[in-house]
């Protein structure tokens, strides 16, 4: 059964935004609700908005809430989708991973997830650490593992690129058959808004993957302006070199971290939609959604 915690407070933050998320594998969907001011987005995530209320003092807060992404349609994906997300003050990681497999041993009847870090998990399904996987490793654990390289993952592209290649087709299809996975401590590259642990490589983030599909993404939270400000410079530079749309970071958020009213705390992002998918034994988006992208 979920564990007995702190009441929490649910919350409704707009649709639309001003500055969309940074992360360069999301794509924002503009929108203009003002024909004569500059152009707003649907949100990928209430992150930010939450977060700014989290400096007010909000305490304990989730937001069950559609959210929006562009180009991602597929057996496990829509472009609108249903998000749950939560914030927890003066909670680290480890008990927002607790809180989180409650919730998917609650709902979908599994057993307690096994935890495992990031490099282990390269390690188990590549026999290499992510570290020593460079283009010409890649080559060849994809030959090893026939997986067809894209034109654009040649010799010079980001090392991230190399090893989110292996983790969708090689690695995510495998974990989690049994019970429940969380991935933890991935590398600083791939931690937007995740505080760095203390060794200095690797961030604290997680990800929960059933039956080889994720289900969440989570973080001990940045709540220090500087840096927070200094990650957004690296995202929006690393978006212009892989040729992304460019957008600005968010001020709103940044100015209220500036406040250094944010507590310490930990956060997750689950979708709604592949929970309900797995709880029914389905395999596909489409068998519990009446109005995919392709039926509206």
């Amino acid at each position: 059964m979920l564990r007995q915690r702190d009441a929490l407070m649910r919350l409704e933050t707009p649709f639309l935004t001003s500055f969309p998320s940074l992360e360069v594998y999301i794509e924002s969907v503009p929108a203009t609700p003002f024909a004569s001011k500059p152009v707003r987005y649907l949100r990928t995530s209430p992150e930010y908005e939450m977060k700014r209320l989290l400096c007010e003092g909000a305490g304990k807060i989730f937001q069950l809430c559609r959210c929006f992404r562009q180009d991602e349609f597929g057996t496990i994906h829509n472009p609108e989708f249903t998000m749950l997300e939560w914030y927890a003050p003066d909670m680290p990681l480890d008990g927002i991973i607790a809180e989180t497999d409650d919730l998917l041993q609650e709902i979908i009847g599994c057993g307690s997830g096994e935890i495992i870090n990031y490099n282990e998990l390269f390690i188990r399904y590549t026999g290499y650490t992510p570290s020593d996987i460079d283009f010409s490793l890649f080559r060849t654990l994809c030959t090893a593992h026939n997986l067809t390289v894209p034109s654009s993952l040649d010799a010079s592209a980001d090392p991230d690129e190399y090893l989110h290649f292996l983790m969708g087709l090689l690695i995510e299809p495998q974990i989690g058959q049994e019970r429940p996975i969380f991935v933890r401590d991935f590398p600083l590259s791939q931690a937007a808004l995740a505080q760095l642990n203390a060794d200095g490589q690797t961030a604290a983030r997680f990800e929960a993957y059933y039956k080889g599909v994720e289900l969440c993404n989570g973080y001990q939270e940045i709540n220090s302006y500087e840096e927070q400000y200094t990650r957004f410079k690296e995202l929006a530079a690393k978006r212009k070199a892989l040729g992304k749309t460019e957008y600005l970071p968010d001020t709103f958020f940044l100015e209220a971290l500036k406040t250094g009213n944010m507590p310490p705390c930990s956060g997750n992002a689950l979708g709604v939609d592949r929970l309900i998918m797995l709880a029914l034994n389905k395999s596909s988006l489409a068998d519990i959604t009446a109005f995919t992208a392709d039926r509206c």
